[in-house]
This record gives structure tokens, sequence and C-alpha cells, in this order.
């Protein structure tokens, strides 16, 4: 049975499932929702963790496909290679989520007073939508949002509307978005993953309605370091698959992968069944899509774009 207790990275109220073997399952409104905890790991460590960052994390792993993501010992580790949000970032955020929250135009939406269910839903969707802390840091962004007049304040300040010209900076920022095209491909170039590419990667971002791009097929005249960064700048996305030689991890996938996640766009982890045990533990927590067959990559690989991405601008051929 389910108990009322609490989240151990926020300390708010949180439903606790015990019993289930080495794992701790937790439905936490403040952390987005379900996570996992081993056993071996304490509230105490889980405490310690950078809460904003751990929940951004738990969120991401979720948009990924994992429902409950475990936090095991490995999990610091991998918290400190996340950069932190830059404040244009939150603030952008913050609109977003007002936005998403308008069922109108021009609806308001209550960010101050009596706290109910509802308010409590707002203030904590405007923390978790930008890794705020509390929700004094979330109506700091607020104010920023209402001195650049993309939203406006009621006389009591209880209640805000995206104004005209929020929604116009929403919809450009989506456009601009969504408008990119190409998707990144960061992998071993070796006869032995050819396939993996040809037959699997590329046909499933095609059928996506984006265009893959594998550094190793374009042509250029500049440092091939400097053509990464650039071709990762434009693209909405980046497939970064681990399959490697035996205790020889690709460290070239490992900087391209960071790099996006630096980005703030998104990375989709794949690996061979067999390499998985040498995947780095800075990146092991994350949902990797794991393999054995060219069209089960394919396959999954598909499905995890529709997921998080939807289906791109490009033409399906």
């Amino acid at each position: 049975m389910a108990e009322k207790d609490r989240c151990w990275i926020w300390g708010t109220d949180a439903e606790i499932e015990s019993g289930n073997g080495d794992i701790i399952t937790f439905n936490s409104p403040r952390a987005g929702g379900k996570y996992r905890v081993a056993q071996s790991v304490s509230s105490t460590a889980v405490k310690q963790l950078d809460s904003a960052k751990l929940t951004e994390w738990l969120i991401t792993q979720r948009r990924l496909g994992d429902d409950a993501p475990l936090i095991t010992s490995y999990t610091a580790e991998t918290l400190s290679s996340i950069p932190p949000l830059g404040v244009l970032e939150k603030r952008d955020r913050v609109l977003e989520f007002l936005a998403g929250r308008s069922s109108k135009y021009g609806q308001p939406i209550r960010v101050a007073g009596t706290v109910d269910a509802e308010l409590n839903a707002n203030l904590i969707g405007l923390q978790l939508a930008a890794q705020c802390r509390d929700s004094n840091e979330a109506r700091a962004f607020l104010t920023f949002l209402g001195e650049e007049g993309l939203i406006g304040f009621d006389e009591s300040h209880t209640n805000v509307r995206v104004r005209f010209s929020g929604w116009q900076y929403v919809e450009k920022r989506r456009v601009q978005e969504s408008a990119l095209e190409q998707a990144f491909v960061a992998m071993w170039f070796h006869a032995r993953t050819e396939a993996a590419f040809v037959d699997g990667i590329a046909p499933a971002i095609r059928e996506c309605g984006y265009r893959p791009l594998r550094i190793d097929q374009k042509e250029h005249v500049n440092k091939v370091d400097d053509e990464i960064v650039a071709e990762i700048r434009r693209s909405r996305f980046l497939v970064a698959d681990f399959t490697s030689e035996p205790e020889k991890p690709r460290g070239g996938v490992y900087f391209e992968a960071g790099f996006a996640m630096g980005l703030e766009k998104k990375v989709i982890w794949t690996c061979h069944e067999s390499s998985l045990k040498f995947v780095h533990f800075d990146t092991r927590q994350f949902n990797h899509i794991v393999w054995n067959e060219v069209a089960e990559l394919k396959t999954k690989l598909k499905n995890r774009i529709g997921a998080v991405l939807g289906q791109g601008p490009t033409p399906i051929i």
C-alpha cells in the first residue's frame, strides 16, 4: 500500500511504495512525478544532491520514456555534467508554461492568494518549468516577464495573463525550433556499425520527418571539430550511439552528446547490448535504447523520436 510521506528530494508530500526488491518508488508532484531510489542510496545522500538539477534530470528521463527514473550512487556524477539553465532559458520556460496553462487567449492564471489545489499546481508548475528552488524564485521570473511586457498582472497581482506580445514571442520561438530539420548522428564510424546507420538510424530519422547528418558524410574543408560544433548547433536533436569495441568507449560521441546537452538540445541515447557494460557511469543513468538487431534499433528509435520530438518538417520520401 502506498502511504503519504515525504519526497526525499524536496521534503514535500509524496506517496512512497516500498517492498519492491531493492527499489523504493516515490510519486512526488514537486519532483514532477514518479522516481525510484535504489535502497543502497540513503535519504541523506539524495538530499545532498542539487534538487533543481535532479528534478530537471528526472523530467528529461520521463520525456525520453522512463516513467520512473532510477536514482543510484552514480546519479551525483551524472548531475555534475549537466550545465545549469541560464536566466533567459528559465524566463522562456516560464512563459511557455503560462502559455500552456491558457486554454484560451487572455485567460487569467492565478499565481498568488489563498493556497488551494489550483494555485499549488500553478506554483509547482512554474518551479518545475524553470528549475526554481522555491516559489519566490518562480515569482521573480514572473516579474521579469511583466517588466518586458510579455505578461500582465491584475491590480491585486493575484492573476497574470499572457499578453499579445508574449504570444508572439512564444509562437516565434516554437516556429524557429520546429523549423530545424537536421538530426546530428554521433557514433563509431566503422564497418561493424555501418548497417546500424544505413538501415536503422538514418531511415528512422527520415521517416520521422528529419534529415540525418553524420559528419564523415559531409564534404568540407574546415577542421572537423569546427564542423561538428557548427552542425550540432544547426540540428534539432542528436542521436548518440555508444556501440564500441570492448573497453574502448567512443570519446567523440561523449563530447558531442555533452555539447548538445549544453545547448539544451534533445539527445537520444542508443547502444548495442554488447557494449552497454562499457558505457561510462556519467551517462549510464540516461534512458538508452538498447538494441541487438538493426530492425529493432530502427523501430525503437522511430518510436522514441515520435514520442519526444513529434513529426519533423521534412516530407517523407
